[in-house]
């Protein structure tokens, strides 16, 4: 799965930017390929939620906002975009 200078492989759960490693958590990477599988379009909490933790999980939505930040920090890309009150999107 590629976006831009991003590489996911979803057989190993390894992401790479430019080539490089990138060390994500399991949680993290399946964030991430969400984002990319529906690049250019809007992905809220719930979604994201439903999708990786399940239907039953009663946690804070903003697990969601942590996992991204630390996305956005560990990939450097410019890409990820916060739908303020909706949730986000990679789009260049």
């Amino acid at each position: 799965l590629e976006f831009e200078e991003l590489r996911l492989d979803t057989d190993s759960y390894n992401a790479y930017v430019d080539g490089v490693s990138v060390g994500l958590t399991t949680k993290e990477f399946e964030i991430l390929q969400a984002l990319v599988e529906q690049a250019g379009k809007i992905v809220t909490r719930e979604q994201l939620l439903d999708k990786l933790w399940g239907y039953d999980y009663y946690g804070d939505t903003r697990i969601i906002d942590t996992h991204l930040k630390n996305i956005r920090k560990k990939t450097n890309m410019p890409y990820i975009k916060t739908v303020k009150g909706v949730g986000y999107k990679i789009e260049r």
